[in-house]
Formats: C-alpha cells, sequence, structure tokens
C-alpha cells in the first residue's frame, strides 16, 4: 500500500509538471505582454530664447537754470532725476552716451559753449521688478557730456527693468563759462545707447 501510495504521488507530480511550467511561465510573462502592448508617444520640447534689450530715457526734456548770481559762482543743476534711464535686458550690457555736438545749439545755430562744460552724475542701479544685475560697474560716477561715445555704465548680468537715476550739472569751476552769452535757450541732444557685452 506504501509503495502504491508513493507511486501514485510521484506519477501525480509528474503528470501535473507541465501544467505547473505553463502556469509559472504564464504569471512571469504577462505583465511584460501587457506593457509590450501599451505602446508609447513622445514629444520634443523646444525653448527659443530671444536677446531681449531695451532703453527708455524718462525724461524727454531737462533744463539747468543759470538765472541766479549763485549760479554764475557756484553752478547749477537739474537735481536728481530719478528713474531718468530704464533698462531691460536679458543678457549682460554696456550704457554709452553721446552728445550730437562738441558745442551746444544757440537759436539754431553752433555756439561757442562747450558740451563738456555739463557734468552727467551716475547713481547705482534701482531695480523697477524683476532680478538685477549681480555686478554693475559705474564707470564714472561723474563725466563730462562727451561728444563721442562714452562707456558710462557696464553691468555683467541681465537687468530685467533696472533703472538709473542721472544729475546734469554745471559744476563751480565750469560756471565762468557761462557768463557774457546772450541770453536764451542753448541746447543738446543727448543720446544713450544700450549694447549687449
Amino acid at each position: 500500500m506504501v509503495i502504491e501510495a508513493w507511486f501514485l504521488n510521484r506519477a501525480f507530480r509528474l503528470y501535473n509538471l507541465p501544467a505547473i511550467n505553463a502556469f509559472l511561465f504564464l504569471l512571469l510573462n504577462l505583465p511584460l505582454r501587457v506593457v509590450s502592448q501599451i505602446g508609447f508617444a513622445e514629444t520634443n520640447v523646444n525653448i527659443t530664447i530671444a536677446q531681449l534689450q531695451s532703453i527708455e530715457v524718462s525724461h524727454s526734456s531737462v533744463s539747468i537754470n543759470m538765472n541766479q548770481a549763485s549760479h554764475f559762482i557756484t553752478g547749477s543743476s537739474t537735481g536728481v532725476l530719478n528713474d531718468h534711464v530704464r533698462i531691460v535686458s536679458s543678457t549682460a550690457y554696456q550704457v554709452t552716451v553721446q552728445a550730437d555736438s562738441q558745442f551746444f545749439f544757440y537759436n539754431g545755430v553752433l555756439s561757442t559753449l562747450p558740451i563738456g562744460s555739463v557734468l552727467l552724475g551716475i547713481s547705482s542701479p534701482q531695480g523697477l521688478s524683476g532680478p538685477q544685475p549681480a555686478t554693475v560697474v559705474i564707470v564714472s560716477p561723474e563725466v563730462d557730456l562727451p561728444s563721442q561715445p562714452l562707456t558710462i555704465i557696464s553691468a555683467a548680468s541681465q537687468g530685467l527693468n533696472t533703472s538709473y537715476a542721472m544729475e546734469y550739472k554745471i559744476p563751480a569751476k565750469n560756471a565762468v563759462l557761462y557768463l557774457n552769452r546772450p541770453p536764451g535757450t542753448y541746447s543738446s541732444s543727448i543720446t544713450y545707447t544700450l549694447l549687449p557685452q
């Protein structure tokens, strides 16, 4: 009896071995077949970066009054003009300044009053919004107004909505140049240029 039971048990195991193998095969391969039947899709993400740069002068005209005796001794100025030059730049930049002539115009005619008799005072940048330049070099806090392009600001990084206060002034040492001149308005155009670095 014991031999017969052992033989039957052994025969049952041998008989069911292919069924067990088939079951294990299906069990192990079923997830792979499901995954392979799902498929896939893909897309490309493209980012187009444009160089964004603009410059704006917020005061279209500025005046320095020489209408008091003290002005011809100690000089005069516009006072500080907040947000005078506004910069938007997505990259490092430079700003140059240049007058349209070496001399001021008087009644539409070139005079002998030198443009360099007016100093331009430049402040540190003030952020209006967004990231500000990490490193800004004001080349000189005061420069004589030049008749050739002169770099006055150099920013090693971007400046999104950055403004600079400026002041136009006639210093005491140059006030004497304004004596013995016909009364009236002496004018010149000043151009600020924004350049990428």
